[in-house]
């Protein structure tokens, strides 16, 4: 993740940037990227003991498309609709010959923020608002290995999640003057994931790192 933002001053330093939209203009933006996802208050999960895999930062990806529209020289109002896969991840573990890798637990939300954009110069801009989420798919994977015995573990969690997720993204965007758009956010879950009744607890909450590229172009 340190390479990526290293590369992604680099760029910044190197690369002119693009004014915005005209007010009153409307402008449509593609997006693919990565993400570096955890879940708040995830708890350790024990094996045997006082052993227990350790909570660790889950890779995620995101896509999507954005719609802008200018409302002042300075700002703009963005809305857009996406998929983003988050969740969190435990670290492996390994001990006289057996071991529990590739343990994940893997939310895939459809995702629809509104979001004010205040440009600081031209193509320079920070981004704060909310963001609605629909769970798409929930699933707990693991592997474990022994002696004699493996097992791949593939269970759904949807009924044990809450369907609706409401976030705070905030973040900063860079525009290229080729049309490309660098976007880095970072985003804060207000609602609990797993639901009271059931076995997911520890009031866990979203918390998603994010870098996208987009291209931009008007309506």
């Amino acid at each position: 993740m340190k390479k990526i933002l290293m590369a992604a001053m680099m760029l910044l330093l190197t690369v002119g940037a693009q004014a915005q939209n005209e007010v009153g203009e409307w402008s449509l933006k593609p997006y693919v990227g990565v993400g570096s996802a955890r879940l708040t208050n995830m708890p350790n999960i024990p094996i045997v003991g006082n052993i227990s895999l350790k909570r660790d930062f889950l890779p995620g990806f995101v896509a999507g498309a954005e719609v802008e529209y200018q409302l002042h020289e300075r700002v703009s109002l963005t809305t857009g609709l996406g998929y983003a896969l988050q969740g969190g991840k435990w670290k492996d573990f390994s001990m006289a010959g057996a071991s529990v890798k590739n343990t994940k637990l893997l939310l895939g939300y459809i995702q629809l923020p509104v979001l004010a954009q205040v440009y600081l110069v031209d193509g320079l801009s920070l981004k704060a608002g909310v963001q609605l989420g629909y769970l798409a798919h929930a699933k707990m994977k693991s592997k474990l290995d022994a002696p004699g015995y493996s097992e791949e573990i593939n269970e759904s969690l949807v009924d044990d999640a809450h369907r609706f997720d409401l976030s705070i993204p905030i973040g900063a965007s860079f525009e290229f003057d080729n049309n490309l758009v660098l976007d880095v956010s970072y985003k804060i879950g207000v609602t609990k994931v797993e639901k009271e009744d059931e076995d997911l607890r520890g009031d866990m909450r979203n918390r998603v790192f994010t870098i996208t590229v987009g291209y931009k172009f008007d309506l």
